[in-house]
């Protein structure tokens, strides 16, 4: 009889898979009913039994095309991976884990191993979906067993909410802190990068909305702070200082008439906080914008009532997001009366803001990777930005803006490497293309073929 043909001899590592794995099952048992107190000594026999697991795999491994070892083998990680779990190291339980279900996928006991060590590196909805597959497996192969796997599945199912809700206010936090330390030492561009990070783990958090409206105010991103302080106010519209903050961003944009709204909310929530100082600040602020803004507008209705109300009906259209519509309005109450400054004023802003209002409106997955774009260039991360911005150009391809911004942070980047040089003179192609089709200045266009041919080796 040979090993190459006899399968039911088992190796040595099998029986001492058995002695071990009982020796682990119960020290684990200790250990938990000792409210897992780790003393040196009980380490020192964890790592030793992860070793000797360690050991059989690697022998069970050799003996693949030997023996019928799959099923010890898929028990030594599984055993391996409990081990693992008693020192913590839950990224290795669930590396074994996954070795085991690859190796015997029937064995629900290796769905709800993993689950469980998902749910320790915080994938908790991994964890109701390994332990919904253990569910179905125990049911055909352990029926027995069926009931507490149902049981353990109902608990994970009414525990997800508040675990995932948990976790993510958890991630949101850790980033907001590293923007505020960010912030503190005036580097706006890489914090406006951090707040972002925490917005996508906790998009429901005003302050990080508010946070990242604030830092990009000081790097100069106006529009993108307005829209951050819009949000952060329609999360948390009782605070004062967020109403405040929006009304600063609307003013550097020239929104004028929104400031003025928002400073009345702001000095309306100062005083329900019962906040005197700050009361006191914003209604001088107030006053001092009512005096500059709202009068000569209301001297305007007084005396050209039909113009004032176009020029409201353009404000009523732009607040609706219909940009076009707003245009219209605004250009009728300059018919109606050539001499209304506030309404020439606001024209400008809205045609010179029209590509980027249409563009968040119609097109917003495609605004949102050109605004995290604009973060990671100010930050000075310009590769990261090269990929943000090609995310912008896959959702809308016609957007000049995004391929001349996609073309700035691929000649920022540093080394200029092949694939960067290759980013410039697709984007090259593609800003010459929609120049063209859009009957861009000639001059324009020359420049730009200019800039390609000095890209392009010589032949």
């Amino acid at each position: 009889m040979t090993p190459t043909t006899d399968r039911t001899r088992a190796p040595v590592h099998v029986i001492r898979l058995l002695i071990v794995g009982f020796a682990a099952a119960t020290l684990g048992s200790a250990l938990r009913a000792g409210n897992q107190t780790y003393d040196p000594e009980y380490i020192t026999i964890l790592h030793g039994q992860e070793s000797r697991y360690s050991s059989d795999i690697e022998g069970f491994e050799r003996d693949r095309g030997r023996w019928n070892v799959e099923a010890q083998l898929a028990e030594a990680h599984h055993h391996r991976g409990l081990v693992r779990d008693k020192l913590r190291n839950y990224r290795g339980w669930l590396e074994d884990e996954e070795a085991a279900i690859r190796i015997d996928p029937s064995r629900p006991w290796y769905y709800w191993g993993r689950g469980n060590a998902r749910s320790w590196l915080d994938d908790y909805e991994g964890q109701v979906a390994d332990f919904e597959i253990a569910l179905a497996k125990a049911v055909v192969a352990t029926p027995s067993e069926a009931a507490d796997y149902r049981n353990r599945l109902r608990d994970a199912r009414r525990d997800l909410t508040f675990n995932v809700e948990e976790r993510d206010h958890k991630t949101a936090h850790a980033s907001w802190k590293a923007g505020r330390d960010k912030q503190e030492k005036g580097d706006h561009a890489a914090a406006a990068v951090d707040f972002t990070l925490a917005i996508a783990a906790d998009p429901l958090w005003a302050i990080p909305h508010h946070e990242r409206g604030f830092s990009r105010l000081r790097f100069g991103d106006l529009r993108g702070a307005a829209e951050d302080a819009a949000n952060a106010v329609r999360l948390d519209p009782s605070r004062s200082e967020l109403h405040y903050i929006y009304a600063d961003a609307l003013g550097r944009t020239g929104r004028l008439e929104e400031r003025l709204l928002e400073l009345q909310k702001s000095v309306e929530c100062a005083e329900a906080e019962y906040l005197a100082d700050d009361y006191a600040r914003y209604a001088k602020e107030l006053a001092e914008v009512y005096h500059a803004v709202a009068e000569p507008v209301l001297a305007v209705k007084r005396d050209h009532p039909d113009a004032h109300a176009a020029y409201a009906l353009g404000l009523a259209e732009y607040a609706a997001g219909h940009y076009e519509n707003s245009l219209r309005a605004h250009t009728r109450a300059l018919e109606l009366f050539p001499g209304f400054a506030r309404c020439r004023e606001r024209l400008a802003l809205e045609q010179a803001e029209l590509p980027f209002n249409l563009q968040r409106r119609d097109q917003p997955d495609a605004y949102a990777s050109f605004a995290y774009g604009r973060e990671r260039e100010a930050a000075g991360q310009f590769t990261e930005a090269v990929d943000s911005y090609r995310w912008a150009t896959d959702f809308d391809p016609t957007w000049l803006p995004a391929h001349e911004a996609r073309l700035r942070a691929a000649t920022a980047a540093q080394p200029q490497t092949a694939v960067l040089v290759q980013v410039r003179l697709t984007e090259l192609d593609a800003i010459i293309s929609l120049q063209e089709k859009s009957g861009a200045p000639a001059v324009e266009i020359a420049r730009r073929r200019a800039e390609r041919a000095a890209l392009t080796p010589a032949r």
